[in-house]
């Protein structure tokens, strides 16, 4: 799965795209920081809406925070930046799954990683972050 999210949220990939094809998988959510890159964020439930004659416009829309405090929000494509980084790669991370010491002594990432500064993830490192 994770192939397949890194494939839809690729930069060369428009990001309205990526979440039309994240939107059919609801055990995909989106991790960002806000706006004052002070905490991450957890969005679930994207979709794309309007683009009909009634909503010609088209909106990214999503769920932030759970239970009683979920409240609906617009994503503003023009916020979505791509960036290139290094990262470790996934079978460092594998490797270290079972050894929370392992995984706090990673160091030197060497692999490159093309993304949004909003991340596609599935549901299991959702429950994770969570």
């Amino acid at each position: 799965m994770i192939d397949k999210i890194k494939e839809v949220i690729h930069p060369s990939v428009p990001f309205e795209h990526s979440v039309f094809e994240i939107s059919k998988n609801p055990g995909v959510t989106l991790l960002s920081l806000n706006p004052l890159e002070t905490q991450l964020q957890l969005f679930h439930h994207p979709s794309v809406i309007g683009g009909s004659w009634t909503n010609p416009e088209t909106k990214i829309v999503a769920v932030l925070g759970f239970d009683n405090d979920a409240k609906p929000i617009q994503l503003v494509p023009k916020l979505i930046k791509d960036f290139k980084l290094k990262s470790h790669s996934a079978e460092e991370f594998v490797d270290c799954l079972s050894d929370q010491d392992l995984f706090k002594d990673l160091k030197n990432a060497r692999t490159d990683f093309h993304s949004k500064n909003i991340i596609a993830i599935p549901q299991l490192l959702t429950k994770v972050f969570l």
